[in-house]
């Protein structure tokens, strides 16, 4: 069966495709955009409109022509735009748009069979905003003849398994999502089901927000090293912008230093910036999330080391946010996949029925934990340790994969399968795909190394490291083994490492 998850939302749509082998991300853009999803940005053009990245590459081009409130905004209210000067409502714009990005999904992947769906958590705030928003959910639905089986909060079918079986059990988690144009903090506790608990909503935190105040900020340094003035063309301030957006959202080659350039006809202008300086142009948007998961924790009587924190692949691209909230104490943080909330909706509604009668349509801030658990070969692993006679080994600086050394940063590494529903910094041999997701956490905590990994049973097994140890990893038939070493900075001759 061709069954799909679609994740609502605005800041980039995604969807993946459940199969034997797990759930896989659909990409319709192009490939570098695949894992940023698709912009929820209409414009009106020609009296038609066009949706997606075209849309949004005429944002300060043509601003006039150009929304994307509609998503946010979902109701009958008027939009910016208009046919024959009559305005469509928000409710049209979101209704074309879904129309566009699904058959754009269709070509990809055929008609679909089966389609659980993952919306904001604002959706679901209270009883007449789910009301509102959802009846016009299910009326496009309808129209499109969609063969939908559920309806889940987001935060919920990100986290459930197998996400889910990553994180400690017991603890709280507090999760972590910026969309386009406000951020959601939301605490969850797994208890038979996942269930959220509260909700908060953090507005003006939102790409929208974040993105034209980077390019307004980084336009002022232009201006300042070039003597050139982005805004004095609006091809090139929206140049600029998508230069700032790549800055932003780009691979990892982009992530230490990256050159702005703009070409006027007569000469050329550049401008190199690192990423350092894009976490200060990032710290009001930084602080004002670590205050909300701070409000969230206390209010639910949760303490920052007693809890866990997950962050959406858009909330852990901000630059600084996971060093901030290290700092206030959360130091349990995991990182979720790009289309983590698309996956757990198509793992949903694999064993889902369709829903024919929407007022019966179940609209849910809980996930079953184990109804989402698509793969379950143990992983076993064994802990070899170096002993030195004259004192402890010291604090391993890299951990070595089959003779390939990755070092272990500031915050330290994860490492797991290719296809875990966690990010991970480093992927385990692709022979270990077979077993699913799995992940290895570690973690500095002060001058110490823990490795975190996954127990027989729910939850975690935890264990120091020091240089020298060997970490063996065996499962379906596939082995490997992991060797944590030391190394000395260039140019010095220590042998121990300095305390954090």
């Amino acid at each position: 069966m061709n069954i799909l998850g679609i994740e609502l939302c605005d800041a980039g749509l995604a969807s993946a495709r459940e199969g034997a082998g797990g759930s896989e991300m659909i990409g319709v853009g192009a490939p570098e955009d695949a894992s940023l999803g698709w912009p929820g940005i209409a414009r009106s053009q020609g009296g038609k409109l066009v949706f997606g990245p075209e849309a949004e590459a005429a944002w300060f081009v043509h601003p006039r022509d150009v929304s994307n409130l509609f998503w946010d905004k979902l109701s009958h209210e008027s939009s910016e735009l208009s046919l024959d000067g009559t305005p469509y409502s928000h409710s049209q714009l979101a209704f074309y748009f879904l129309r566009d990005y699904l058959k754009r999904i269709t070509a990809a992947t055929g008609a679909p069979d089966k389609i659980g769906l993952a919306v904001p958590g604002r959706y679901l705030r209270d009883s007449a905003t789910e009301e509102e928003k959802i009846g016009l959910l299910l009326g496009m639905a309808a129209e499109l003849e969609l063969p939908l089986t559920r309806i889940t909060d987001m935060a919920c079918a990100a986290l459930g398994e197998p996400a889910a079986r990553q994180l400690p059990r017991g603890a709280p988690i507090i999760h972590v999502d910026v969309h386009l144009h406000a951020s959601e903090i939301s605490l969850l506790r797994q208890e038979d089901m996942l269930v959220r608990k509260r909700y908060h909503h953090v507005p003006q935190v939102g790409y929208a927000q974040i993105l034209r105040h980077l390019k307004n900020a980084m336009g002022n340094r232009f201006l300042r090293h070039t003597a050139f003035d982005i805004h004095e063309d609006r091809r090139l301030e929206q140049a600029f912008y998508e230069q700032t957006r790549l800055f932003l959202l780009g691979s990892e080659a982009s992530r230490k230093e990256f050159l702005y350039e703009l070409n006027t006809g007569r000469r050329s202008y550049q401008m190199p910036m690192t990423r350092l300086q894009l976490a200060t142009d990032l710290q009001p948007f930084d602080q004002a999330l670590l205050q909300g998961v701070s409000v969230i924790a206390s209010d639910s009587g949760t303490t920052p080391g007693g809890c866990i924190i997950s962050l959406t692949d858009r909330a852990s691209r901000l630059d600084g946010f996971e060093n901030l909230l290290r700092e206030a104490g959360f130091s349990r943080i995991f990182r979720l996949r790009p289309g983590a909330a698309a996956m757990g909706a198509a793992s949903l509604a694999m064993d889902a029925p369709i829903v024919t009668e929407l007022d019966e349509m179940p609209v849910e801030i809980t996930a079953p934990l184990q109804a989402l658990s698509t793969h379950d070969i143990p992983v076993e692993f064994s802990l070899q340790r170096l002993v030195i006679s004259d004192g402890p080994a010291p604090v391993p600086s890299h951990v070595i994969i089959d003779g390939i050394g990755h070092p272990i940063g500031a915050n330290g590494i994860c490492i797991g399968t290719r296809h875990t529903h966690t990010a991970v910094d480093v992927s385990l041999p692709e022979a270990f795909d077979a077993v699913g997701d799995y992940l290895l956490r570690i973690q500095r905590d002060g001058t110490h190394l823990r490795l975190e990994a996954p127990g027989d049973k729910p939850g975690t097994v935890e264990t120091s490291l020091g240089a020298g140890d060997r970490l063996t990893l065996r499962g379906g038939g596939r082995s490997t083994e992991l060797l944590f070493a030391y190394c000395p900075a260039p140019g010095t001759n220590d042998t121990t490492p300095e305390a954090d």
